[in-house]
């Protein structure tokens, strides 16, 4: 995945959260179940859901920071959870 591609959650995408635990459900697909993430990966849901698209190195930072990390050490992981997201049809590539 390229580190300047921009993410966005989908506007068919209903969820609700806070800080510690999100669950988004798509509904473009809602016969399926919802997803449900905590701690680092709520963090990253939340910050794509600001009004502009997010790179994943400003995602990769932002986290980083958030938890007192080098990005590096991170930025497989967060990579892997933005695919996963986008296999579950709760973000798009803006």
């Amino acid at each position: 995945m390229a580190r300047d591609v921009r993410w966005r959650i989908r506007e068919d995408v209903a969820w609700v959260g806070d800080n510690n635990r999100v669950r988004a459900l798509s509904l473009q697909q809602p016969v399926g179940s919802p997803v449900a993430f905590n701690g680092t990966a709520a963090a990253i849901w939340l910050a794509l859901e600001s009004s502009q698209p997010v790179s994943v190195a400003d995602l990769t930072h932002r986290i980083a920071e958030d938890f007192g990390v080098e990005p590096q050490q991170i930025a497989a992981d967060v990579t892997a959870f933005l695919e996963d997201l986008q296999q579950s049809k709760v973000i798009e590539s803006a």
